[in-house]
């Protein structure tokens, strides 16, 4: 139909007159122009009582508030769009739910995104409306229910893109976001739809919170109080989803290991049994359905098309930092490092062996790192004391005794025969047993009792696990296997036979020409004994000398951290010495100096030169002005502090990924709910702390922390361009420090010592788990979005709106009462004045030439947010822009 003069379409007539009847009459005709709003207001409301699943899906694809590029499924935000989907998805629209769900999945399985589907329904759930809120959350039950099934494996698990964490023949891992959980848990421990808060404690432990659930019963309450919100003494269903949303932004990272046999999985979990809130083992998470697993893993490929249906059995537990295996690698532990780490091993080892286990395969992949400490996993291969041992191994870590050369041809047919039904069934399995150079391990499956075996299994004892401990501390030391093995760490071909039939002195010489460490070398030793009974045990261990040596503390770092260590015992027992002047806490020297400037110069590398700054560069993010909190609310406000820290490091990975894959940022940098305000903290870069200053004598409040509106259009903006300097700003924070400086500007008096630890250990926790912010990804991104975008000028536009936000908000430069200074590599840092005064009274080092302030700003390739940056690079260098925050 054809537009009158002043192009109008019939539908929008028929919409300005009220005739609902023949909008909807000409809404089904296919030759019309459709108009997405009339008077202001959506067609949509226009034909909700005539809406069919075909006409909704012919609407709603009308004003999408993004594109699909057909040819590569990357993402392009529509600029203009009028919230038709969040509108339709709004549990509030008087649709019904069924039919809600008809029409979304109309639109999901639409042909044009089919190439791309996933890509698809992720962009839709995570669709904001007008008020910030995403379509997953808006709309009803049955809608969220059928895209949860689309975007998550059993509606709940988000697994990560890319290759699993682990592979081999038995077991897959990926890790992943798990969605459910926080319901599931709450289900097993209410009762009538609340949570007692003894209930509410047990939630904690379950979901891996050991840390939280050891408070006293004083603070375990005061949490409860907290998140109680109708006052009744007990927690509801929405109150307890309110505090995980707080706690752990609505979902839980976890790893998800599928398995390829039933047995071991079997065994996984009844070897655990009463070891799950050990600190020995890495518990198990409550998971889905293992049915709904079993029938959907049937139909799931994870990357490089790798089918996952021969791996129907599925465990879920916390999601850990690095396995022994990756700190070694990557971390080169010092001898320091090693001796704390394989401590923790020993005392896990030693609880297991209480608790009649034997773990049965001790090796740097089935030890992790999970809120830094160390923890076994991998407990398929455990076996209750005295049982046949032999299940399941790797050969890289067994001792002499469990090799077995067969000594004729009629034991070789024996033995073939007896594997015979996994040649076939299980190459990988039979490529694992089958006879080399006539040697064997002392294998078995199913019941060692099923068949006869042309050897004597072995019984399990802790002297597997000791000398199985013995290999792995040498290869730590030595820097070598103990004998070669393959990527599955069994024994290769060629030395199977030296496995099996070391000597006392073969041993000794090894040792004694591949380890330095002369304690070391000793206990080594006595683990790798030949003779089963002649092996120390693990009590004995931690008793020897290599356990007791007392740290050298003559180099400065160690002076460093015994100043640290000192302000942790005035903090944990009450802020004895808070009062006093904060910056003296830490030696200023030139060490120091030297050290930390290293560090920020690490961390800034490609962001900008050392001599270009003019303001502050570190600070920190938090939802609340600290100096209008209360005093006896201070474990919460130091826990929610520690949570937010954790939550604004993981939105730095968010935001690298959204980058990379083209995606809009507007819902990755909305770190708190539509409206709350942020307020920004410079960060003392010396102490590591953020800087709160005291209220001004009229008692009114300083300027700093700034508060941030995040409603704001500029809000975005300014989290775009500030990204580098917020993630880096986290990674200077000094876990003790940071606790400290809040409680002193709480004017806290003492503290429970377990909840300062657990705030502190929060902080670092979230430092290590995190990586440093990648710019030449940003530039990437930038010179593909747009090729004409200045290069030469990309780095620098972040520090200039960095500049641009201090000038609109701190005029007077007073930057809460922080100076610069430099470090001996010229790398300008940011501290109290009275620090700087010391820095200078020991003299700065002649070579290091500072800069006038009116020196010229250099800047060189690198890049930030494709988007954004393309604009910023472009402009001026001597326009202003107010940053209205």
């Amino acid at each position: 139909m054809e537009r009158c003069q002043n192009e109008y379409t019939p539908l929008h007539h028929a919409c300005e007159a009220g005739k609902e009847r023949v909008v909807s009459a000409l809404f089904k005709r296919d030759d019309i122009d459709v108009n997405m709003t009339c008077k202001s207001k959506l067609l949509l409301h226009k034909l909700v009582n005539d809406l069919t699943p075909a006409s909704g899906l012919r609407l709603l694809l009308q004003d999408l508030p993004f594109s699909l590029d057909p040819a590569t499924g990357a993402v392009v935000p529509v600029a203009k769009h009028h919230y038709s989907w969040t509108t339709f998805m709004d549990l509030s629209l008087a649709v019904s739910s069924e039919l809600r769900r008809q029409t979304v999945q109309a639109v999901v399985n639409h042909p044009l995104y089919a190439r791309h589907r996933a890509s698809f329904v992720r962009e839709l759930a995570c669709a904001t409306d007008a008020n910030g809120r995403t379509a997953l959350q808006i709309t009803d039950a049955t809608t969220r229910a059928f895209l949860n099934e689309q975007l998550y494996f059993c509606s709940r698990y988000e697994l990560f893109d890319g290759p699993p964490i682990h592979i081999s023949a038995t077991a897959v891992v990926v890790n992943a976001y798990d969605y459910g959980i926080f319901k599931q848990v709450f289900g097993m421990h209410a009762a009538s739809g609340h949570l007692t808060k003894a209930a509410f404690q047990a939630c904690l432990q379950t979901l891996g919170q050991p840390a939280v659930a050891s408070k006293s019963t004083e603070s375990q309450h005061r949490a409860v109080d907290m998140w109680d919100q109708n006052k009744d003494g007990t927690v509801s269903e929405p109150e307890f989803l309110r505090f995980c949303d707080r706690t752990y932004g609505g979902k839980l990272r976890v790893a998800v290991k599928f398995m390829r046999n039933a047995d071991e999985h079997a065994r996984e979990i009844n070897m655990r049994q009463g070891l799950n809130n050990a600190d020995c083992v890495l518990g198990l998470l409550p998971m889905a359905d293992p049915l709904v697993v079993k029938e959907q893993v049937a139909h799931l490929t994870l990357h490089h098309d790798l089918d996952m249906t021969a791996y129907p059995c599925m465990l879920v537990m916390p999601a850990a930092d690095r396995s022994l295996e990756d700190i070694y690698l990557k971390e080169r532990p010092n001898d320091n490092h090693i001796r704390s780490m394989l401590q923790e091993v020993a005392e896990m080892l030693l609880q297991l062996h209480a608790n009649g286990v034997v773990h049965g395969d001790v090796k740097k992949l089935n030890v992790i790192r999970v809120d830094h400490h160390m923890r076994l996993i991998d407990m398929d291969a455990a076996t209750p004391m005295h049982h046949p041992v032999g299940a399941k191994f790797s050969s890289g870590s067994l001792p002499p005794e469990m090799f077995y050369k067969l000594k004729n041809d009629g034991e070789v047919a024996q033995y073939t025969s007896y594997w015979a039904p996994h040649i076939q069934e299980n190459p990988e399995l039979w490529a694992k047993v089958q006879p080399r150079h006539g040697w064997v391990v002392k294998a078995f499956h199913g019941d060692p009792n099923a068949a006869p075996l042309p050897y004597t299994l072995e019984k399990a004892t802790p002297a597997v696990d000791v000398w199985a401990f013995g290999v792995l501390m040498y290869q730590m030391y030595s820097g070598v296997e103990l004998v070669p093995t393959d990527r599955n760490q069994d024994v290769d071909d060629s030395s199977i036979e030296r496995a099996a039939t070391w000597t006392e002195d073969e041993l000794a010489l090894r040792i004694q020409n591949k380890v330095a460490n002369p304690l070391a070398r000793d206990l080594i030793v006595k683990l790798l004994a030949v003779d089963p009974l002649h092996r120390i045990s693990v009590k004995e261990m931690l008793g020897h000398g290599y356990f007791d040596v007392k740290l050298d503390s003559a180099t400065a770092l160690q002076k460093i951290e015994a100043k640290l260590e000192k302000l942790n015992d005035q903090v944990t027992s009450g802020f004895q010495t808070m009062n006093d002047r904060f910056d003296q806490v830490v030696e200023l020297s030139h060490v120091m100096l030297k050290q930390v400037g290293k560090a920020k110069e690490d961390l800034m590398r490609g962001i900008f030169q050392a001599t270009e700054v003019r303001v502050p560069t570190s600070f920190v993010l938090l939802p609340f002005n600290i100096l209008e909190k209360m005093a006896d609310d201070a474990e919460g406000v130091l826990d929610e502090a520690a949570n937010f820290i954790r939550q604004g490091m993981e939105m730095g990975a968010r935001f690298m990924n959204a980058v990379k894959s083209s995606k809009g940022i507007g819902s990755v940098v909305k770190l708190v709910l539509p409206g709350e305000p942020l307020y920004l903290y410079l960060i003392d870069e010396v102490l590591g702390a953020p800087v709160v200053p005291p209220l001004l004598p009229d008692k009114s409040k300083p300027l700093y922390p700034i508060k941030i509106e995040t409603k704001s259009d500029e809000y975005v903006a300014f989290m775009a361009t500030a990204m580098p300097y917020i993630q880096t700003g986290f990674k200077l924070l000094k876990g003790v420090n940071t606790v400290a400086s809040m409680a002193k500007a709480l004017g806290v008096p003492s503290l429970d010592k377990e909840v300062l630890q657990g705030v502190q250990d929060k902080i670092e926790h979230a430092k290590k788990t995190s990586s440093v912010f990648d710019f030449g990804v940003l530039q990437d991104a930038v010179e593909a979005h747009d090729t004409g975008a200045p290069v030469h000028r990309i780095r620098g536009a972040a520090l200039r709106e960095l500049e641009r936000f201090f000038d609109a908000n701190d005029q007077d430069k007073d930057f809460a009462g922080l100076g610069r200074t430099y470090s001996a590599s010229g790398q300008v840092l940011w501290t109290s004045k009275s620090t700087i005064e010391t820095f200078e009274k020991a003299k700065r080092p002649t070579q290091v030439e500072i800069p006038s302030d009116k020196a010229e700003t250099k800047s060189a390739a690198g890049p930030t947010a494709h988007e954004i940056y393309a604009q910023l690079v472009k402009r001026p260098l001597d326009s202003e822009r107010k940053v209205g925050l």
